[in-house]
């Protein structure tokens, strides 16, 4: 008997373990991490233009009015073959580097675009493994600028004839805007600004020596909205004007910047 009760209690004792083992677990499913794109810091606008100038108005008087071999400007499509050597220099900097990889294709794409300043053709100055002509920097305190620097143009301007303001508009409408169709591929990115800078010649016609010519730089930043709705032929060149902002460096001013309103004549 004593045997039939133990036997009994073992059989019990093995069902409720297995009942146990049979209730089921709440599935706890597992929490989705979202991938959070850490950002760098953000170029200073002001910085990167005042260094812009120091640089590209240099070269391209060793480039352009000297012909100095190493520093020839070179076409848009040479310039793709230094992207990837861009990235793991150590001296590129960090938000250009961030930006240029993120939209590589897209980039890409542009300098392909972009071989034709008008009508002629598009060159970029001071190019090597940790410098691109492209710049990432903030625009009036909470915007973003994309920027395309240094295109180096063999325009040469009689200062007899036109004043800097009518030389940096000569060049806005013969250079600048005429390239802006080949932009469409970063137009669709989060800039809200997109800029263009041209270095350029200036001289009095009448004075024949080497000196006589010197350099001038016109940037050329527009709100992204404008320069599309000039692509789709919604907005007139001279609304485009309006609403860009243009900054100087002209042939006086040696490194110096300077805003100033363009208007067409």
């Amino acid at each position: 008997m004593k045997r039939i009760i133990l036997i009994m209690a073992i059989v019990f004792s093995n069902s409720m373990v297995a009942q146990k083992k049979a209730v089921a677990k709440p599935t706890v499913k597992p929490v989705q991490k979202t991938k959070v794109e850490i950002l760098p810091e953000i170029n200073d606008f002001d910085r990167v233009l005042k260094i812009a100038v120091m640089s590209d108005k240099t070269l391209w008087s060793l480039g352009i009015k000297y012909k100095t071999e190493k520093y020839l400007p070179i076409k848009s499509e040479d310039v793709k073959i230094f992207i990837d050597s861009f990235f793991v220099a150590p001296k590129s900097n960090e938000c250009d580097r961030f930006y240029i990889k993120k939209y590589k294709k897209e980039i890409d794409t542009l300098l392909t675009n972009i071989k034709f300043l008008g009508d002629d053709y598009c060159t970029f100055l001071g190019v090597k493994s940790a410098e691109l002509p492209i710049k990432i920097s903030n625009y009036n305190n909470t915007s973003k600028l994309f920027l395309i620097k240094g295109i180096a143009s063999t325009d040469i301007y009689n200062t007899l004839r036109l004043t800097s303001r009518q030389r940096a508009s000569k060049i806005i409408t013969t250079r600048i805007i005429p390239s802006l169709k080949s932009l469409r591929p970063i137009l669709n990115k989060e800039f809200d600004y997109i800029g263009l800078g041209v270095v350029f010649g200036s001289k009095d016609f009448s004075d024949k020596s080497v000196l006589a010519l010197k350099e001038d730089y016109v940037f050329f930043i527009a709100p992204k909205s404008k320069i599309i709705d000039f692509n789709n032929n919604k907005i007139t060149e001279d609304d485009l004007i309006q609403s860009a902002d243009v900054y100087i460096s002209d042939r006086e001013m040696s490194f110096d910047v300077k805003k100033v309103k363009i208007t067409l004549e």
